[in-house]
């Protein structure tokens, strides 16, 4: 009998690091963000019924609480057949360098099968700091690029742009007609546009042992992040032939009142919104929940679910509480962000935010003026 079973374990375990076999390999970054251990679960009890079977009734009851142990346990052993089936041992590897392993440590960690040496996952950083300088350049430079080439080739346009800081945004939108490809839900306009989102990063490190030389540590930073905006007024969701953004102030003031169609649709969806609340809080509606729909279904619901982009786009060194440290943010931003070429500004950018960040940014703005206004003297 364990000779039957040691034949069916090695037959399942040879048809993995076959090159057709992915879903256990990292092939892509996708691969590593993507993780989760009930499909990871999934997976391997689909590939190694046997082998999973086995470490399942090792585990014995509370199997779901003690489910990334079973997988823990079969990708070590998997690792140590093939150590192309390392997507587990990449995300422990990767994860414990972000804490600070050494590299010995990542060394011992790759020897007992839990982890992909230090070689390994160095290099891996580097392609995920690769990657994430691709999708900078594809989300923001290349729309400021474009914007560039717009403005230096005297293509005049209406542009309106805001920039906020402290949890806050900037980005550009530009008024246009854009073709529609007709195959997809959104515009052919390449690239979109984009938010930045920044706010004040604070660090305090406190020594387990206060001594002359190990003292609190207060390190302030300010970080910055983008967001490329999925859906614009580009997007022709109803598929006509093309976009037109109208005035505001040409919008007839009778268009502003709510058609009865429009009013019958609100109240149904309060209807929703009350019947959700009270099957949530009503234990004797609780059965009800499983055939109620979970949200109100739209046209658009396709798109609007789909996840943004979002990507770390600068850590500085300063604290916006300072007039410094806003200088310096104003100044990153506007290298990486603003349309310009040499000392001239393309296209303006509106700076908003609450009262503690617009008043220094409006400080550092009027230094920068003064600053300048004496070297041009």
């Amino acid at each position: 009998m364990i000779q039957t079973l040691s034949k069916d374990i090695e037959f399942e375990v040879s048809q993995l690091p076959k090159r057709r076999e992915t879903a256990l390999k990292v092939v892509s970054i996708q691969d590593l963000l993507t993780f989760d251990w009930g499909s990871q679960a999934e997976i391997l009890q689909q590939k190694i019924p046997t082998l999973m079977s086995i470490l399942k009734s090792s585990i014995g009851d509370n199997l779901n609480n003690r489910l990334p142990y079973v997988i823990v346990g079969a990708s070590v052993i998997l690792y140590g057949r093939c150590q192309q089936l390392n997507l587990l041992q990449y995300i422990i590897g990767l994860t414990l360098d972000r804490c600070g392993l050494n590299k010995e440590g990542l060394n011992i960690l790759h020897d007992i099968g839990l982890s992909v040496s230090y070689t390994s996952v160095h290099n891996k950083r580097k392609s995920l700091v690769k990657q994430h300088e691709d999708n900078l350049n594809s989300v923001v430079r290349k729309y400021v690029s474009a914007n560039i080439s717009e403005n230096e080739n005297v293509i005049v346009s209406d542009c309106q742009s805001n920039m906020n800081i402290d949890g806050d945004i900037i980005h550009y939108e530009r008024d246009s007609n854009v073709n529609i490809d007709r195959d997809n839900d959104v515009n052919t306009f390449s690239p979109k546009p984009f938010e930045i989102i920044g706010d004040n990063l604070d660090v305090c490190i406190a020594p387990t042992q206060m001594t002359m030389k190990k003292q609190r540590q207060s390190l302030h930073w300010f970080l910055t992040m983008v967001k490329q905006k999925r859906i614009t007024y580009h997007d022709d969701l109803n598929k006509s032939s093309t976009v037109n953004q109208k005035q505001i102030l040409d919008i007839p003031s009778s268009e502003c009142i709510p058609s009865s169609e429009q009013i019958d649709l609100i109240l149904n969806n309060f209807v929703f919104h009350i019947s959700t609340t009270l099957i949530k809080y009503i234990k004797m509606l609780s059965p009800i929940k499983v055939s109620y729909p979970s949200y109100i279904d739209n046209p658009y619901t396709h798109i609007t679910s789909k996840k943004s982009i979002v990507l770390n786009f600068d850590l500085i060194d300063v604290s916006e509480n300072s007039s410094q440290g806003m200088i310096k943010i104003l100044q990153n931003v506007h290298d990486l962000a603003v349309p310009h070429s040499s000392d001239t500004i393309l296209q303006k950018v509106v700076f908003g935010g609450d009262v503690l960040t617009n008043e220094p940014a409006f400080a550092a703005q009027e230094v920068c003026r003064i600053v300048s206004r004496n070297l041009q003297v």
